[in-house]
């Protein structure tokens, strides 16, 4: 349970923006929900396996204090190292049990808890976002050198332009940072794409290169609509993880 709880965290919480996500499982899988404030990325998640211990509905909240117990190491009486130890407490609400808190423990050291939110708040607590799909014009597998290249364009002008302009040229996908007006670049992100992207639709640099760094690019894919929205799909191994972004404005 250690290892999936880390896999929901390192894939919400280490995007920096996104505070809370809320976990449903029924008879036929474990799915995960979550939205940042301001509607910058919508998350929607479905683990390889159901987890049965997750059974009903809850909320994960200030997932910061759940990051710092998942990470917490301390050192035994034959000072090795060891994490925490990991279970679900539920409890019974209108007839049903329900997951109530997480309890983290070191034997002799440490012995915490963590509440959720409960199924009766979840849904007014945290919000979430009915994506309806999208046509997706334009779908390429990113290479880590791409990635890497833009990381390296970000660096320079990320700080005078927080979003980044998609278009196909040639056949091409490009990326364009910064406009006429002030530094440009335009890097070539993949080459001999199909489909074609021509309105120009502008996304948040920052957030896109944070989740294209969550994973091993033979696991990811970003899917790009020309109505106004790029899908970025990320399989951890232990679920597939969809961040769509709804586009701004282009340059």
């Amino acid at each position: 349970m250690r290892d999936i709880l880390k896999d929901i965290v390192k894939h919400t919480h280490s995007l920096g923006i996104i505070q809370a996500a809320k976990v449903t499982t029924d008879n036929e899988a474990t799915t995960l929900d979550a939205m940042d404030d301001d509607r910058t990325v919508v998350l929607r998640a479905k683990l390889h396996d159901r987890v049965p211990e997750f059974e009903g509905k809850f909320g994960l909240g200030r997932l910061g204090v759940l990051n710092g117990y998942l990470g917490y190491e301390s050192r035994n009486t034959e000072n090795e190292v060891v994490g925490t130890h990991v279970e679900i407490n539920r409890v019974e609400r209108n007839g049903e049990e329900v997951p109530a808190e997480f309890n983290f423990t070191i034997p002799g050291i440490l012995n915490s808890t963590y509440r959720v939110i409960t199924a009766e708040l979840v849904d007014a607590q945290i919000k979430t976002a009915n994506f309806k799909g999208a046509k997706w014009d334009v779908e390429v597998m990113p290479t880590q050198q791409a990635i890497k290249d833009l990381q390296t364009v970000a660096g320079i002008l990320s700080s005078y332009d927080p979003l980044f302009t998609v278009r196909t040229v040639d056949g091409n996908l490009q990326f364009t940072i910064g406009d006429a007006s002030t530094d440009k670049a335009e890097m070539t992100f993949a080459r001999n794409v199909n489909g074609e992207l021509k309105s120009g639709w502008s996304f948040p640099l920052a957030t896109v290169l944070t989740i294209l760094k969550l994973g091993d690019t033979s696991s990811m894919s970003i899917k790009i609509s020309d109505q106004g929205a790029m899908a970025i799909h990320v399989d951890s191994g232990m679920g597939l993880y969809e961040y769509i972004l709804p586009a701004k404005s282009g340059n």
